[in-house]
């Protein structure tokens, strides 16, 4: 009969593949996760960008965030995650950046500045497409005509019109 080995001791053995097929059930199925979450925590990934899709899991629904394949990427690209995770000690982030990560995780990041002055950024186009820069002039033209283009900014970065209430109200 083989001894019998403390649970605490005993090293499971490496499943890339189950791994993989819980992280995708996941993906496909947040809901999945509330009883996942009773079984499994991220030290049981052998796997380390399988335990940081999990933990990216773990965070959205602790917010109370969808977890999807959008989310969970968008989660593992953000700077702010990272840092409140303790992979990185400082960041440089564009203020609109830095203006989602303090509405995002009040409190947990601090940020200084503004460091540089403003900047002004620009779309570039190839020369030899000048019909799609006039599509484009066009859009953003009407966008900013009818509103929508406030209502995208207010969407995604809504602190953005507080801080720079002069770049919305000139017509530019």
């Amino acid at each position: 009969m083989a001894p019998v080995v403390p649970a605490e001791l005993e090293t499971l053995p490496s499943r890339p593949e189950v791994e993989r097929s819980l992280l995708g059930a996941l993906l496909i199925d947040g809901g999945l996760l509330t009883r996942v979450m009773e079984h499994v925590v991220p030290e049981d990934f052998a796997s380390e960008p399988h335990r940081l899709v999990y933990e990216a899991c773990l965070a959205l629904s602790d917010r109370k965030e969808a977890v999807d394949l959008v989310m969970v990427e968008s989660e593992l690209d953000e700077v702010a995650p990272a840092l409140i995770r303790g992979e990185g000690d400082l960041a440089l982030l564009d203020v609109a950046d830095a203006m989602l990560a303090l509405e995002s995780w009040p409190g947990s990041i601090k940020v200084i500045g503004p460091v540089s002055p403003q900047q002004e950024m620009a779309v570039a186009f190839r020369r030899e497409a000048p019909r799609l820069r006039e599509a484009f002039d066009a859009f953003l033209a009407e966008a900013r005509r009818d509103g929508s283009y406030r209502k995208l900014v207010q969407a995604y970065f809504p602190g953005a019109i507080a801080h720079f209430p002069s770049f919305f109200d000139e017509p530019r």
